[in-house]
């Protein structure tokens, strides 16, 4: 019975240790999404910002001079 018991026990930590795992993986797969569509809002946010500039810079007309 001993022996049943001590089985079960490992049995049941190995399946917390493999939950434990696939929850980590689920953490780690949300995080690189997160960070994925963090770093596309960021790049899209950079092509707007780079499309303004290029819509207003260089000034156009004369150069003003101070």
């Amino acid at each position: 019975m001993e022996h049943l018991a001590h089985l079960a026990h490992l049995v049941h930590l190995a399946h917390l240790a493999h939950l434990a795992h696939l929850v980590h993986l689920a953490h780690l797969d949300h995080l690189a999404h997160l960070a994925h569509l963090v770093h596309l809002a960021h790049l899209d946010h950079l092509a707007h910002l780079v499309h303004l500039a290029a819509c207003w810079w260089p000034p156009r007309g004369p150069e003003p001079h101070l």
